[in-house]
C-alpha cells in the first residue's frame, strides 16, 4: 500500500528556494480552527519532513502548549479578536516564535500591527507556498516593528 505522506519527487526537486532550513529538526505547532484547513496543514508540514507537530483547535490548547513546548514556529488560523487570542499572541511575541497566520479573507499581518515575526498565508494554500512561507518566516526577514 503506498504511503500517503511521501513527497512525490517532482515536489523535492521544485522547492528549490534558497536558504531551505532543514525541516525535519523543526518543532511545530499547528493552531488552525478549521479541521480541514488543520488537517491539510498538518499534512503538508508532514510531508516537508517536519516530524515534531503538535495540533490546538483552540487559542486555550494552542497556548497550553506554547507555554508547555519549546516551539521553533508557530502556525496560527484562529479567531484572533477573542482575550485568549490575544494572550496567545502575545505569548508567541514575548517568546519570539515565528508566526505564520493562514487566512481565507483579511490579512491577520494588518489585523495585529504589534507582529514582528510574522507572515501570512492565504488559504486555500498549495504545498510550495507553505514551504515558502515557512522559509521566509524563520528566516525572518519580514517587516520590523516601526521605530516610531
Amino acid at each position: 500500500m503506498p504511503d500517503v505522506h511521501r513527497i512525490p519527487n517532482s515536489f523535492s526537486k521544485a522547492s528549490s528556494v534558497s536558504n531551505i532550513p532543514d525541516f525535519s529538526a523543526l518543532r511545530v505547532i499547528v493552531a488552525i480552527e478549521s479541521p480541514l484547513v488543520r488537517l491539510d496543514a498538518l499534512d503538508t508540514l508532514r510531508d516537508l519532513g517536519i516530524i515534531q507537530l503538535r495540533a490546538a483547535s483552540t487559542a486555550m490548547q494552542a497556548y497550553s502548549a506554547v507555554n508547555s513546548e519549546s516551539c521553533d514556529a508557530f502556525v496560527l488560523g484562529l479567531d484572533v479578536t477573542g482575550p485568549q487570542c490575544q494572550q496567545l499572541v502575545d505569548a508567541l511575541e514575548r517568546r519570539r516564535i515565528p508566526i505564520l497566520i493562514v487566512s481565507s479573507g483579511v490579512s491577520l499581518v494588518e489585523t495585529l500591527p504589534k507582529l514582528t515575526r510574522a507572515e501570512s498565508l492565504s488559504v486555500p494554500f498549495d504545498r510550495q507556498s507553505l514551504a515558502d512561507a515557512l522559509n521566509r518566516v524563520l528566516r525572518s526577514d519580514l517587516k520590523q516593528p516601526d521605530a516610531t
